[in-house]
C-alpha cells in the first residue's frame, strides 16, 4: 500500500496531509452511500410524485431507467475527465450536479420538469462522480486490491440499506417534496467533502502519459475474452437494473391489497364451485330488526 504524504502541485493542490489508500477507500465508501444509496431508494417517493404530477407508474421508471443509463454510459466521459483535470474535480462536481437536481426535484410540477431533474442532471451527477471515484483506489495498493475495491464499494450496499429507511421516514414527518430537498442536501455537501479527498498517489502523473490510439481500442474490441465480458456484463445488467414501477397514481397500496384479497377469496371458492357445478350462492344475509 503507498502512504506517501506528500504531494505536488498542481493535482493535489490543499489536501490534507493524511491522504493515503485507506483515506482514499473511507471517502469512496462514503460517497457512493450518498449517491448510489438515493439512487436506489427512488421507489420510496415513486408513488407521491406520481401522485402529484399524475402520471403512471410507467412515467415514474422512465426517470429512474434514464438515470441509471447515464450513470453506466457516462462512465467513459467522466474517467477521461477525471484523467485530464483530476478525480476529486470531477466526482466533486458529479455531487454537486447530483445534489443539486434532488433539491430540483423537491420544487417540480410537471412530469418533464421531474424528467430534467430526476432523470437527467441526477444521472449525469452520477455519471461523473461514480467511476473516477470508484478507479481511484486501486493505484493506491500494491495487494489486497480487490478488498480495498470490495470495502470501498460496499458503501452502495449499505447505502441500498439505510437510505431508503431515511428516507421513509423523511416522506411520513416531512412530505415527499422537503424529504428529497433535505437529501439532495446531504449529497451535495457531504458528497462533495468526501470526493476531497478522493485523489490517484502523488507518484502518479494528474494526465495519462500512454498514447491513446483508436487502432489499439479496435484491436481490443475482436479480443474474444473481451467480447465475452462485454455479453456478461451487458446480460447481468439487464436483470439487475430493471425499473419496478409502484403502483400508478389511481391505484393506491391499499386498493391493490383489495384486489389482491378478492382474487385469494376466488382462487378459495373454485374447488366449492366445481361441487356445486359452477353455481355459487350467496348465504342469506341474516335480518337485523329496527
Amino acid at each position: 500500500m503507498r502512504t506517501k504524504e506528500t504531494c505536488p502541485p498542481p493535482d493535489c493542490g490543499k489536501v490534507l496531509a493524511t491522504t493515503s489508500g485507506p483515506v482514499v477507500v473511507a471517502a469512496v465508501f462514503c460517497l457512493v452511500f450518498l449517491v448510489m444509496g438515493t439512487a436506489f431508494s427512488f421507489s420510496t417517493f415513486a408513488y407521491d410524485l406520481g401522485r402529484d404530477l399524475k402520471v403512471g407508474s410507467g412515467s415514474i421508471s422512465f426517470m429512474f431507467g434514464c438515470a441509471m443509463a447515464l450513470l453506466y454510459a457516462g462512465g467513459l466521459f467522466s474517467g477521461a475527465l477525471a484523467d485530464r483535470i483530476g478525480t476529486h474535480r470531477v466526482a466533486g462536481a458529479g455531487a454537486l450536479l447530483a445534489g443539486g437536481s434532488l433539491v430540483a426535484a423537491g420544487a417540480v410540477e410537471t412530469v418533464w420538469q421531474a424528467d430534467l431533474a430526476l432523470g437527467l442532471g441526477f444521472g449525469l451527477g452520477l455519471a461523473v462522480c461514480y467511476t473516477p471515484a470508484v478507479a481511484a483506489v486501486q493505484p493506491w495498493f500494491d495487494r489486497n486490491r480487490g478488498v480495498a475495491s470490495g470495502i470501498a464499494l460496499s458503501g452502495t450496499g449499505l447505502g441500498t440499506l439505510l437510505m431508503p429507511v431515511l428516507a421513509k421516514w423523511l416522506i411520513d414527518t416531512q412530505g415527499w417534496r422537503a424529504a428529497v430537498t433535505v437529501i439532495g442536501l446531504a449529497v451535495a455537501t457531504f458528497g462533495f467533502v468526501a470526493a476531497n479527498w478522493i485523489r490517484r498517489p502523488p507518484e502518479l502523473p494528474a494526465r495519462s502519459s500512454l498514447p491513446r490510439s483508436s487502432a489499439s481500442l479496435w484491436k481490443l474490441a475482436h479480443e474474444p475474452t473481451f467480447r465475452r465480458l462485454y455479453v456478461a456484463g451487458f446480460l447481468s445488467s439487464l436483470v439487475l437494473l430493471v425499473p419496478i414501477g409502484p403502483p400508478g397514481p389511481n391505484q393506491s397500496p391499499s386498493r391493490a391489497q383489495d384486489q389482491l384479497a378478492k382474487r385469494s377469496r376466488q382462487r378459495r371458492l373454485q374447488p366449492e364451485n366445481r361441487r356445486t357445478g359452477g353455481a355459487y350462492r350467496r348465504p342469506a344475509e341474516t335480518e337485523v330488526p329496527a
